[in-house]
């Protein structure tokens, strides 16, 4: 009887460990332009990475091949975030003439600071940190000075399928000492287990150029835990917007603690 009593403890031990140690399936910050709140686990190393394709004005194609986000579990309520994008974009020479040219855009380093649990209205809240450093980039993208950017993240639970979350902050451009401020909404519904949708409205705007508001919508994938793809596609809905964007891309997450 009480080896029998001494197993069932230690079954119901191991279960309540597991319980309090299980981890959610990924969460990532792509492919819509709104940053989740949510910070990665301690000592999880994630990929996000995608292609995505932009048209001007003019007709003429901006790919992003590809843009690439790595972000690491520092602390609890800390990680490292380190962003870069592979551009090939068209500089016009003339009216004529159109070349195009490929490079790499600044190396973006931060971090983002878990702020807030959310609490009945009161949203989940966290701080994004980041710097793109000019001369870690190709030579003709590069800017005159270190370049900061600041996002507040929040998200509010509105039922077991629907969230909304919701950025604003400054960003500098490295060339002039007036920021962009910058915005984004985004609806998501969660299908089911393995998919999920979302729709967004995001923009910027400053004293030096004309305001560029944006709308998109895409799907996710989950092909486990671990793992997930997307697709997006959006318009631009101000003078100066892209006529029509898409992306594609996958992220990917280890535990380099085990």
């Amino acid at each position: 009887m009480m080896h029998r009593t001494g197993i069932l403890i230690l079954m119901i031990c191991l279960l309540t460990n597991a319980a309090y140690t299980q981890i959610d399936k990924i969460d990532v910050d792509r492919p819509d332009q709104t940053n989740a709140p949510f910070v990665m686990y301690k000592g999880y190393l994630q990929f996000e990475m995608g292609i995505s394709i932009q048209t001007d004005n003019s007709g003429e194609k901006d790919f992003s091949v590809p843009n690439l986000m790595v972000r690491y579990g520092l602390f609890k309520k800390a990680e490292l975030r380190i962003a870069t994008t592979i551009d090939h974009y068209p500089i016009q020479l003339s009216s004529n003439e159109t070349i195009h040219q490929t490079g790499v855009q600044p190396l973006t380093i931060g971090t983002k600071i878990a702020l807030a649990r959310e609490k009945k209205w009161f949203p989940e809240t966290s701080l994004i940190l980041g710097l793109a450093f000019p001369k870690l980039a190709s030579k003709d993208l590069q800017a005159d000075k270190i370049a900061p950017n600041l996002t507040l993240s929040m998200q509010n639970t509105l039922s077991k399928k629907w969230s909304v979350a919701y950025n604003i902050g400054p960003s500098w451009d490295g060339y002039t000492n007036r920021p962009s401020w910058n915005y984004s909404a985004s609806f998501g519904l969660d299908l089911n287990e393995n998919w999920d949708t979302f729709m967004e409205t995001y923009g910027s705007f400053s004293k030096d150029d004309a305001p560029g508001h944006n709308v998109d919508a895409g799907l996710g994938y989950y092909a486990n835990e671990n793992i997930k793809f997307d697709v997006s596609a959006g318009v631009g809905i101000s003078k100066d917007g892209p006529p029509w964007f898409v992306g594609i891309g996958g992220s990917w997450r280890i535990n380099t603690r085990k």
